[in-house]
């Protein structure tokens, strides 16, 4: 899938292990919750020990941009990756955070159902504070791909709306 890039997945090691020993252990662990989860219908705690266990293999590194309001988050990311891969503009834009994240060109945005793939040219309905008011589509966040060298080992840069902002939706 373009949305789940594997290309900078690491090799086993002797235990045939693709995560170090202590992520294994955090593993085992939510494993294990897991399985209570599982067992008392928490649908959505399952969904996140899943995300969170897929993170962990994929050994990603996310690394948040955060500031006020208006100093340039969303540019310093795009200007990292060479591209305008996230909106920008004059008035605040970021209201949901944003991650741009290494795999082929695409986007998604997660809802209340799970994940949903997008276009990435229309990434401003769902980001923007113009596109989504108060984040009136409840997005729980969003994820962008691209093919950069930058990304290619696990890096993932978060774009977040920004710090001190009028819209007291984007500062919570």
């Amino acid at each position: 899938s373009i949305l789940h890039p594997s290309a900078h997945a690491l090799p086993p090691t002797a235990s045939g292990s693709t995560v170090p020993r202590s992520v294994n252990g955090q593993c085992e662990t939510l494993g294990g919750l897991k399985g209570i989860a599982t067992s008392v219908g928490a649908v959505e705690v399952v969904e996140e020990i899943d995300e969170l266990l897929r993170r962990a293999a994929d050994r990603l590194v996310y690394v948040a941009c955060v500031g006020e309001v208006k100093m340039g988050k969303s540019t310093l990311i795009n200007a990292l990756v060479g591209a305008d891969v996230l909106p920008t503009g004059i008035v605040p834009v970021t209201s949901v955070p944003t991650v741009v994240r290494y795999g082929e060109r695409g986007a998604r945005v997660r809802e209340e159902g799970g994940w949903r793939a997008i276009e990435p040219t229309d990434l401003i309905a769902y980001v923007s504070q113009e596109g989504n008011p108060g984040n009136a589509k409840k997005c729980r966040g969003v994820e962008v791909t691209l093919p950069h060298p930058l990304l290619r080992d696990g890096l993932c840069l978060v774009d977040t709306p920004g710090l001190g902002s009028v819209f007291e939706e984007n500062t919570a």
